[in-house]
Formats: structure tokens, sequence, C-alpha cells
């Protein structure tokens, strides 16, 4: 925070709270009440002054990789929203739709109450949206910066890439090109387009989610400027790029001077790629930076999504060095802008024995040798002939290497003319070797050669006619095909041949048809899922007609004395209560309660509702 002027205006805004950026869309006041979160919380204190003043308070840059021009020009696309949080429900009928110019906020203050200068654009017309309201009231020249009601609720919203929004949308470009012509700068192509870099890309698109603000306080009669002040470095927390580390737990803690123990640091967030683990030495509260560089920093580790693991490396200079009042504590630190995480943790390195070392010694981790596994790859690489040349194609099929092939034939050519006097071939050099090698089959790799005569002959049968009643079953179901290719089945008394099949064919018509769903060779036939029911089909008609009129034939319930003892009973006190509290109600209290007759009429009636349930 720095001030700028002779008057003692403050502006602090809390950075440990989770600020959010949202996009304008998030936000949009004509939609539906949302609150998404992401407010600052702070507060801004104002000089004692005379008379009404105007507060403003507008986006700023702030230090980043590629942001020395918007620094320049002072700079940042990012737009302020005031909030109208209500009693438990957002106001948001108050609320200007977010456009280009609302890149700054503008309140008057008088008698400390703080009014909202709003600035209407095209989108709020058909909106009761009030130019001017009150949003809090300074305590004790202070306006207080939070979520709640009666507070300056106060968020930050990125626009739209130009290719992204809308003709009317609020765009990063149209941002840039209002805060010029407001400044009186040039506004040119080239220099919109040289500051639209500086918040764009991979590289630099991060640095929209980061920024200052920056807090002008003027005489709102003459516009003379009393105080302005900029805040420290506000950003989006939820950004593993520019957020801050935010670290859970680290374990072990302790190693030997001799390193190599496997330690492992977790996260509450993704981590990005650019981070290491490094070793710290503090005094108290203050970091000595100076013994630092007797210090060997971690070297071998590897960056999960939300942990890193690192060996401890060897400390050798560990001896000449006075650790009294001295602690070593590590911490994760983001390459890009050197930011360290808050959390530490205290770590202790151990002088190593030669003789017995309780890390190195005992295995006190594990049984197996300590490292690193190499980190899984995303995605698969395809086993096709595009992703190797095709020298490694023909290496890896023709070549073998000696020292695994106990042949005597040591390159392919040998082994080709071995081959072909095997069979009795003539090596004739008018023919080409796959001419006089037609018919052989051999495998180089291998060593394995092989002559058609061992393989069994097939006989083809061609059947000029589409008869069916020929062609077996399962040729039906598969082709059409004239042409069928069938070895013979011998055995030792007899040889089956394809006019036998057709006649065993034949014969299968005579017989009765008791298996609608198996087929003549033995395969299951397919029936349409619409059809399952007819599974349960039987030529026996007889048994289906049973248990389709099954309800029909069900047969009487019989009698059993012992399971109507209880309703019976039942029965019995439900009609001799009612007869009682009757006769009590109806008659005098002098006359006495006739019970014979009582008991006897409940049990009639008790008997009568029983039988008349059975003979239903």
């Amino acid at each position: 925070m720095a001030r700028l002027q002779q008057r003692n205006l403050e502006c602090k805004i809390l950075t440990d709270r989770k600020n959010k950026i949202h996009y304008i869309s998030e936000w949009d006041p004509r939609q539906r009440a949302l609150t998404k979160g992401g407010y600052m919380e702070g507060e801004i204190k104002v000089p004692p002054y005379p008379g009404p003043m105007k507060l403003t308070i507008q986006t700023h840059p702030t230090q980043g990789k590629g942001m020395e021009e918007a620094i320049a020009a002072e700079v940042h696309p990012a737009l302020i929203h005031n909030v109208r949080m209500g009693l438990g429900k957002r106001e948001q009928a108050k609320e200007p739709v977010p456009m280009t110019g609302h890149w700054r906020q503008e309140y008057l203050i008088e008698n400390g109450r703080v009014d909202i200068l709003n600035r209407l654009s095209e989108f709020d017309e058909g909106r009761d949206v009030p130019t001017q309201d009150e949003v809090t009231q300074m305590k004790n020249n202070t306006i207080i910066l939070g979520r709640k009601h009666k507070e300056l609720n106060l968020i930050i919203v990125q626009p739209k890439q130009r290719t992204r929004a809308n003709a009317t949308e609020a765009t990063l470009t149209k941002v840039i090109i209002d805060r010029l012509q407001e400044a009186g700068k040039d506004a040119s192509l080239t220099i919109v387009n040289r500051l639209e870099k500086c918040f764009k890309g991979a590289e630099f698109g991060k640095n929209i989610k980061q920024l200052r603000l920056k807090v002008d306080l003027r005489d709102y009669n003459t516009n003379n400027l009393i105080a302005s002040v900029i805040t420290d470095p506000i950003c989006d927390n939820t950004n593993m790029h520019i957020g801050p580390l935010e670290l859970t737990d680290a374990s072990p803690l302790k190693s030997c001077t001799n390193g190599g123990r496997k330690s492992i640091i977790v996260s509450e967030q993704t981590l990005p790629k650019d981070v290491e683990p490094i070793f710290e030495i503090w005094s108290g509260d203050t970091q000595m930076i100076d013994l630092e560089k007797n210090l060997v920093q971690p070297i071998d580790f590897q960056i999960r999504q939300d942990s890193i693991i690192f060996l401890t490396p060897c400390q050798d200079r560990f001896s000449g060095m006075d650790w009294t009042n001295l602690t070593m504590k590590l911490a994760v630190r983001r390459i890009g802008d050197k930011h360290i995480s808050n959390k530490k943790f205290a770590f202790r390195y151990v002088a190593h024995n030669v003789q017995s070392c309780m890390f190195c010694s005992h295995n006190l981790d594990t049984e197996e040798q300590v490292n690193l596994k190499e980190n899984k790859k995303n995605g698969k690489r395809k086993l096709a002939l595009k992703n190797y040349k095709r020298s490694d194609v023909n290496k890896t099929i023709f070549t073998c290497p000696m020292s695994h092939c106990q042949s005597p034939y040591s390159t392919k050519d040998e082994l080709e003319r071995h081959v072909l006097a095997v069979h009795g071939v003539d090596i004739d050099d008018s023919l080409t070797k796959s001419e006089m090698l037609s018919g052989v089959s051999y495998n180089y790799e291998n060593m394995n050669v092989s002559s058609p005569e061992e393989e069994p002959s097939f006989e083809k049968l061609r059947i000029d006619t589409m008869n069916e009643d020929r062609i077996p079953l399962p040729c039906l179901e598969m082709s059409r095909a004239t042409v069928i290719a069938r070895s013979h089945i011998q055995d030792d008394t007899y040889v089956i041949t394809a006019s036998d099949m057709t006649e065993f064919g034949r014969w299968t018509d005579t017989l009765p048809n008791i298996f609608p769903f198996v087929m003549k060779d033995g395969a299951p036939r397919s029936v349409p899922k619409v059809d399952c029911s007819t599974k349960m089909e039987d030529k026996t008609g007889d048994y289906q007609d049973k248990i389709l009129n099954s309800d029909k034939e069900k047969p009487k319930g019989l009698y059993d004395l012992f399971s109507c003892f209880p309703r019976l009973i039942f029965l019995f006190f439900v009609f001799f209560t009612l007869q009682i509290m009757a006769f009590l109600f109806a008659s005098e209290s002098e006359e006495e309660i006739p019970l014979l007759q009582v008991s006897s009429s409940s049990f009639a009636f008790s008997a009568v509702t029983i039988f008349a349930e059975y003979s239903d």
C-alpha cells in the first residue's frame, strides 16, 4: 500500500480471503438473484473534510510477466461491480448491468452517508435502477467492505474475449479503448492490440486475474484531488498460477544428513507444474537468507496433481554450522513469480551414523529400494505402423539376433537356399525368389519351415441347384453361396460324405416338431424380443390351460379352528366393550348391566363375522 497525497487516506483489502474473479454473466442482475461469492473484505479510512467528497475506486495493473506496457498506460480491463445485498436477499433491481465503463465506481460521501452514483447504459432500459442511492454509512470515518447488509459489497468481474462475446457485451478490447479515451491517450489499433496481448494467451492470460485498486478522494464541487492510494495486489485465490499455495501436510519431516529418504507434501488445491520444494532457515520470525547458501535444495522430486514427492538431498555442510536458535523449514515455491507458501513445516536433519544409521541401515520406511517412479503419461500410443519408421519395421520383422538363435544359417539368403534344397527346387537365377518359394512357408526369425504336403486335403463340392432341401441349415443361415468346401469326416468304419448329410437332412424333416426353438442341427433358433412369451408355449395344451385358468380352479380355504380362535377372542372383546359402553350411556346409573346377555350376543356376533369371512 502506497500513499500518494498528504492526507491520510487508507484502503486496506484483506488478501488472505478467498477472493474470486467471476465473469460478467455470472453476476448479471437481469437474471435470477444469485450470489457467487468473491466479495472484497477490508476497509477505507476517509480523512476528515468539511464538505462533500467524491470517492472513486478503479482497477489498476500490478506487476506480472509481460505487464510493462499495461503498467505504463495504467490500464487493466477488469470491472468493479457493486452488489446490493438486502436483508438476506440480493436486491439486483438496484444494480446496473456491468458494462464497458464500469472499470471504476463513483460514490458521494456527505454527512457520513455513502451514495453510489450509478452509470447506466442501454442494457438498463426498462429497469428501475436509481442513478443515486445509499449503499452504506461511515463508522468513525471508515467504510467497511464486506458481504453483509449495510456494507460496501464490491466484487471484481472480468469481461469476455472479443471472439466469445456478443456485439453489445463488454469485452476486453472495449474496456481498454474506453480507458484510453477517458485518459486522453492514443487509442489506435496498434496500441490497443499491444495492450490486449498483456492479458491474453496461455502465458499472459493470468494477468487479468491479478490487479490492484486505486482509490481517489476528490472535492465533489471543485473536483480537486484530496488524497489517493493504491492497494496491495489482489488476485484470484482459486487460480493455481497466481493464487496462494495452500499446503495441508508433509511427512516424514526427518532425515539423516546422507539423504535419500522419501517425503511427501500435500496441497489443498491443484498444483501447477512450475513449483519446487525448498528448505529455509529461520531464527524465530526472521529468515536467515545468508545461511541458506549452505543448504542443498531438493533436486529429485515429482509434481503430482495435489502433492509433491521428493527425496531428501545429502547435506554435507551441516557439521560446520551452529544450529543454536535456528530452525530448518520446508516450503514450496512457485518458480514463475517466486511466490512461497505461507505454511511451512519444521524439518530436521540428523547426523548420519556410519556404523548403524536408523534411516539407512534399518530400512525405517520400506524394505524396498527408495526411488521415484515415473509419472504415467496421459493416453496410450497406438500400436500402428505409422508410429514407426520403415527401417524399424523391417528390422523388427527380419532381424534375428545370433546370440539368441541356435541356427547355422546366419543370413536370410542362406536360409532361403536351404529351404529350396530341402524341397528339391533347383536354384534358377532367371526366377524370382517368390516364384521358387511358392508353396513353401518358412519363418526366418523362428527357423520354422513347413511344406504344403503336410496340410490336409479338402474336397470342393459344387451344388448346381438352389434347392434348400439339399443345403444344410447352417449354410442357409450364413449365406446363399453355391460353392461349399467341406473336408471328409473319417473314422475307422465309415466315410461320411456330403450326400449322406443331405439324406440326414431329409430324414430330420420327418421328425415331429417338439422343440420349436431348437434347429435340426442342434443349434438354438433366435426368437424376436417381442415374442419372448412364446417360449413358454407347450404342445401339451392341457397343462397350459390349467395355468391360464388357475384363478377359476383355485380351491376354497378350509376351516381351521386354531387359526380362527384368536380372531374370535378379539372380536368378542370388541363387541363386548361396545355393548357395555352403549348400555352405560343409554341407561340410568342405578340399573344393573346384564352381563350374560351381553356376553352371549358378543359371542354370536363374533362367530357370525368369522363365518361370513370364510364363506366368501
